[in-house]
């Protein structure tokens, strides 16, 4: 009690200093606005960042798709192995698979680790009989298919033919024993396609693609370099291996920033005003508690008025709790509608009384009360009256 008291008399020697009343209004309003903006603020900065997650989830999926694409074509490829090492049906498979997947570019067999056999063989001729596995910029990332025996992403890398491309290579295995690889080229700009990169950056969004040197374990990039790159939202791409990272970061990351400085100055500005005005009506005692005991009429009036119109009404009127469904008070025309007296009502909740069959929907109707999607309905429903009378009622 005595705390109680200290803090009511610090408010009433605040409010009774008509110049620090102001202050106080002041430096309360810019507290409660600016945490309001900061809310506002956090709220943007989530919104981006599911923004970017569903975009960079969409890159994901886009590039895991054109692998695992790569992945059935490899292994249609490896098919083509006997049990004695020997390739058949290159010639007329290849060009099936590489035209019915639009997402690869070329094929290749490489027993040994040797390529002998590539489709089209245009543009590509200069790699036939390339020893990938004497090639120390190749043999680390091959050797690592090998090692685990599953297919792996290998790049991106130049190609001897020229250009920036993906290996897929997917190790053969005869009798337990290395034979060679299947693989595919995806060229660079055409994963990125794929991927839906450059088209989801847009104007908001710019995008970073890095791999992990196997040797070094170094961090490569092959996109323009994104600034502040450590604060960004990312993600990797694990499936199948590649050791790809993908990043994403805003275009603009100081724009929630500048959405907000209108609103803080707005804030900064209303408060100031409320100081003012708080300060010029203590000012005039009198004139306030005139004005205090006006609205305390009026509002007196109008409860008259509500519990007039409640007591007297022609129709039945119950006044409820909309979350637990208890009657709270009840005029008396409800009473006589339902055969109980106004203090037996309030033993009651509003789903008691109603038909097991009527409930679903009205508690339903209630729930939306509740939840603001509605502000009032209407329903013809049952009401079982004293001594279980059923009665139709709107």
């Amino acid at each position: 009690m005595k705390e109680n008291k200290s803090g009511l008399y610090i408010v009433r020697k605040i409010f009774s200093r008509p110049g620090l009343a102001g202050i106080f209004t002041f430096l309360f309003f810019v507290l409660i606005g600016h945490f309001v903006v900061w809310q506002r603020f956090q709220i943007l900065n989530e919104r981006e960042l599911r923004e970017m997650s569903n975009i960079i989830n969409f890159v994901e999926n886009n590039v895991e798709q054109s692998l695992q694409n790569s992945y059935s074509v490899t292994l249609s490829l490896a098919l083509l192995v006997d049990n004695e090492g020997n390739i058949e049906s290159f010639e007329e498979v290849a060009p099936q698979l590489v035209d019915g997947n639009p997402n690869i570019d070329v094929v290749q067999m490489v027993p040994g680790g040797i390529i002998t056999k590539v489709y089209p063989l245009e543009g590509n001729r200069e790699v036939i009989n390339y020893n990938i596995l004497q090639e120390n910029s190749l043999k680390s990332e091959a050797t690592k298919a090998i090692e685990t025996r599953e297919m792996y992403f290998a790049g991106p890398f130049e190609l001897r033919q020229g250009g920036m491309a993906v290996v897929g290579r997917l190790p053969i295995f005869i009798k337990n024993e290395f034979w060679g690889f299947s693989a595919v080229i995806i060229k660079f700009e055409n994963l990125l396609r794929q991927s839906g990169i450059k088209k989801l950056a847009g104007d908001n969004y710019q995008f970073q693609f890095s791999k992990q040197d196997v040797l070094t374990g170094e961090e490569i990039f092959f996109l323009p370099e994104i600034k502040n790159l450590n604060k960004s939202y990312s993600k990797s791409v694990t499936l199948p291996d590649g050791d790809w990272k993908f990043y994403i970061a805003s275009k603009n990351p100081n724009e929630i920033l500048f959405l907000i400085l209108p609103a803080a100055f707005f804030i900064l500005i209303l408060a100031a005003w409320l100081g003012w005005v708080i300060y010029k009506e203590l000012e005039q005692p009198v004139k306030l508690q005139v004005l205090l005991k006006k609205k305390a009429g009026e509002l007196l009036q109008s409860e008259l008025k509500f519990r007039t119109i409640f007591d007297q009404a022609a129709i039945g009127i119950a006044r409820l709790d909309s979350i637990s469904g208890k009657i709270l008070e009840s005029n008396v025309k409800f009473g006589e509608l339902l055969g109980y007296t106004a203090e037996e009502l309030t033993r009651f909740d509003c789903m008691q009384l109603t038909h097991p069959e009527d409930i679903q929907e009205d508690y339903n109707n209630m729930q939306r009360i509740n939840s603001g999607e509605i502000c009032e309905y209407t329903i013809n429903k049952r009401i079982i009256k004293k001594m279980g009378i059923l009665v139709w009622l709107n």
